[in-house]
């Protein structure tokens, strides 16, 4: 049950995926440039950027909490930039072979 539940979400998860590459093909055939995935990672970076400026300053005069939650915060727009960088350039080998794994399942059927 549990493993059947989570061959699901992997599944949901890559066809998800793949129907985001296939929506910035669409727009490159038809001549058009994703402005918005730059701009979503320009601004993750920005972010990650800002949140490590503000520790680097002025860590020594901000409470403990707010130093957790800026590193939090810094740490949610990493994961933003780690899941671009996977996105565009693909992931792991593991995520791979379960690529290959999905497209063979969707190709029978």
């Amino acid at each position: 049950m549990i493993a059947k539940l989570d061959h699901d979400m992997e599944r949901a998860f890559l066809q998800d995926r793949e129907g985001a590459r296939q929506r910035d093909s669409a727009l490159s055939v038809a001549g058009r440039y994703n402005y918005r995935a730059d701009i979503m990672v320009f601004a993750a970076a920005l972010g990650l950027i800002a949140c490590l400026v503000a520790l680097g300053l002025y860590q020594a005069e901000l409470p403990g909490e707010a130093v957790g939650i800026i590193s939090t915060i810094a740490g949610i727009f990493g994961a933003c930039l780690k899941d671009a960088y996977a996105f565009e350039f693909g992931s792991s080998r593991g995520s791979k072979t379960k690529d290959f794994a999905f497209m063979v399942e969707k190709m029978r059927g």
